[in-house]
């Protein structure tokens, strides 16, 4: 029984088959290129099934196939077929044989997922894509009839069958990365030039589909629809590196559901923002920067994809995306007031007369903290005495500073002469020297004016430092993106420098301030003057103490293959088990390498070792953390304490933050045997080797030989 569905045109299901999925015969896929036809059809010992009127189903050959199909318009395109390989090796022979016979009968390329692959519908395109057992995208294998040209489509990153070539890419200053319809195009290339860049968003416009579907622009072709790997490749290549998007497409009302149903499953590996026009809305501009406006030109609020996401640097405000200047929550940290109501004496401008005592400890100590010795002696120091220094003046470096920061320019603008700044710190001063002010950056913050007492935590300190001349950066010297936590921290500062951990060695403390239980600061007395700070790496939201949270990923081309070790405890996962195998395993603690629950990852194979099973991973782009070029970035510098020592005395090049296990995918699971390396539960091994390596396991992409390529390659 061949039934041509009407629905999703280009679609041919042979049979009832496993394509009565939800959603129809379809089972959810969209309309495809028209030049590309798809052919559902399920198979039993290798043969196809096509069921007849009454339900009978018999597995026919290749050539029979092709008679079934006589009445279904294949000569001059090209056919995909929607199917599973059997798990039985010579069952896998005789399928391979009639895909071969198919394409010979038909005169046709005929494409199929790889052997040991099957084909899904995939939520973020409604298109097919071919995954291996464990849920990573496989790749399509053509079978060619005789006399065959060259095929119009090729296997993408993705798992699916794309246009061949590069697709049709449009850049201008203010919007890097533009595909859409000639057309459009035309009409659109003039607000293009008006735009100019605004750091911190990356603005694109793509094709959107009648049914809300991503797009990108092919030569020769109809619009194909962008798959999350495709898609995140295209915006790195355009010069993407983690800013928040803004989706630049009109759209009618009735595509607004199918724009967010594909889009947040297309985006959601990005990490970032995304921003777009509302339904029946339209661009304007202003000062160079897009403003959405309705029919009538007033300004309406642009919507963000995820609307019930993380808190974003950037808000809708009279139809332009401007900067949130509400300091982010880590910063909104208020002490309780304790002060008695304001009386005429307290009312604001006037000086209350010194005071002098000893703080409590208990306001002093923190948590962590071992019993405090006895109090030094308190001199008092309201906040109106507190001096506020003057902006010094700039120069550029000389020579490049070894700062230990990517975004920040090789020779940046420093202050020309001493400047006292004052810093913000989650400890006391003496431990500020002695074991290094606790932060997850790679820098500190010292402004020219205190902050009131007010704006400091409970548990702050605030230090005054003197820095020497070159200690100081301005923030003028940022030249590339800063990752998006650090937009947030830097957002609506003045008078802000950057005190860069690598070169901390040019500052020294003058005083410490800490909060009275009256709520004024306070300075303690005595203190290590003179002794420069020190930045102790702690508090990154990757959970792994000793590491700050700026620092390089890997893989960063595309996602990688590794190995990890764990524990033999029967629990491990399987082959199959999919993406989030890996976060349930090491829930309860199994494999917990000591370091907030990381996994421990290698390039190679490790060695057999009794007792642990070793699992092949797929880690997507930049999940995890590569030791050696963090080594290579902040390695060398002294004023920077970590556990990078540690990690590299012990010979560990990756590390996979807990908050990533679910975007990993198990490819592989081995257990130690009594002469290597073998599959968990019997499980037969792919062609390629003993292991179960297939030469798509052993891509360079998956060992990286040459090993790490910079400190900056692998930065957020």
């Amino acid at each position: 029984m061949v039934t041509t569905t009407r629905s999703v045109p280009g679609l041919v299901v042979l049979g009832a088959g496993d394509r009565s999925a939800p959603g129809g015969p379809g089972g959810g896929l969209a309309p495809g290129n028209p030049e590309l036809t798809t052919i559902a059809v399920s198979v039993r010992g290798g043969g196809f099934v096509v069921g007849d009127s009454v339900g009978a189903a018999e597995p026919m050959g290749g050539r029979q196939l092709a008679a079934a199909l006589a009445g279904t318009p294949l000569y001059g395109g090209e056919a995909r077929m929607w199917l599973r390989w059997p798990d039985d090796a010579r069952e896998r022979e005789t399928l391979r044989q009639n895909l071969v016979a198919l394409a010979a009968s038909t005169g046709v390329a005929v494409w199929a997922p790889e052997p040991g692959a099957g084909a899904v519908v995939l939520s973020s395109c409604g298109d097919l894509g071919a995954v291996g057992p464990a849920g990573e995208p496989a790749t399509w294998q053509v079978y060619l009839p005789p006399e065959a040209g060259p095929t119009r489509f090729r296997s993408d990153q993705d798992g699916r069958l794309s246009p061949v070539g590069a697709a049709g890419v449009t850049t201008y200053p203010g919007v890097p990365l533009v595909s859409v319809p000639a057309e459009r195009l035309r009409a659109m290339a003039a607000y293009y030039t008006r735009l100019r860049e605004q750091r911190g968003l990356f603005r694109v416009d793509l094709t959107l589909l009648d049914d809300g579907r991503w797009a990108a622009q092919h030569a020769g072709t109809a619009p194909h629809a962008l798959g999350p790997r495709t898609l995140e490749r295209a915006l790195r290549d355009a010069g993407w590196r983690g800013e928040d998007l803004v989706l630049l497409a009109s759209y009618p009302e009735p595509v607004a559901e199918g724009l967010r149903r594909y889009g947040s499953p297309l985006v959601r590996r990005l990490r970032a923002g995304v921003w777009m026009l509302p339904p029946e809305a339209r661009l304007a501009t202003a000062d160079g920067a897009p403003r959405a406006v309705d029919r009538a030109g007033r300004p309406v609020h642009w919507m963000r994809l995820d609307a019930q996401g993380p808190a974003s640097v950037w808000r809708s405000h009279d139809g332009l995306l401007v900067e949130n200047r509400q300091p982010p929550a880590t910063e909104m940290r208020r002490p309780v007031d304790r002060r008695p109501p304001a009386t005429g004496a307290q009312r604001p401008g006037h000086r209350p007369p010194p005071a002098a005592g000893v703080l409590r400890p208990e306001e002093r100590r923190r948590a962590d903290e071992p019993p405090p010795q006895p109090a030094p002696a308190i001199v008092a120091a309201t906040w109106p005495d507190l001096p506020s220094a003057p902006p010094p003046e700039l120069v550029t470096a000389r020579r490049g500073p070894v700062h230990g920061i990517y975004w920040i320019t090789d020779r940046p603008n420093v202050n020309a002469e001493p400047v006292d700044l004052y810093v913000r710190c989650d400890c006391p001063p003496s431990r500020a020297v002695d074991d290094g002010v606790p932060t997850p950056h790679l820098f500190l913050l010292g402004t020219l004016a205190p902050p009131t007492p007010e704006e400091l935590g409970n548990d702050q300190h605030l230090l005054r430092v003197q820095v020497a001349p070159g200690g100081a950066v301005d923030l003028s010297s940022i030249n590339v993106q800063e990752p998006p936590v650090v937009q947030a921290l830097l957002s609506g500062r003045s008078g802000v420098y950057l005190l860069p951990g690598g070169l901390l060695d040019r500052t020294s403390l003058s005083a410490g301030h800490a909060v009275a239980a009256s709520g004024r600061l306070v300075q303690t007395d005595p203190l290590p003057v003179g002794r420069a700070l020190r930045l102790r790496c702690a508090g990154a939201e990757h959970g792994i103490d000793g590491l700050p949270g700026d620092l390089p990923r890997w893989p960063w081309e595309t996602e990688a293959l590794a190995w990890a070790l764990l524990p033999e405890d029967g629990t491990g996962p399987t082959v199959g088990a999919g993406s989030g195998a890996v976060g349930k395993l090491l829930a309860s603690g199994a494999g917990d390498s000591g370091m907030g629950g990381a996994l421990v990852l290698s390039r190679k194979r490790p060695r057999l070792r009794a007792g642990y099973r070793l699992i092949r991973l797929s880690v997507p782009w930049r999940r995890a953390i590569d030791i050696g070029a963090t080594a290579e970035q902040i390695g060398e510098l002294t004023t920077i304490r970590s556990a990078l020592p540690d990690m590299l005395a012990a010979d560990i090049e990756l590390v996979l933050p807990r908050d990533e296990f679910d975007d990993v995918e198990v490819v592989r699971v081995l257990t130690a045997g009594r002469f290597g390396w073998r599959p968990v539960n019997g499980e037969s091994a792919r062609p390629g080797g003993p292991t179960g390596e297939t030469p798509r396991d052993r891509r360079p992409d998956a060992s990286d030989p040459a090993g790490v390529s910079g400190p900056h390659s692998g930065s957020c």
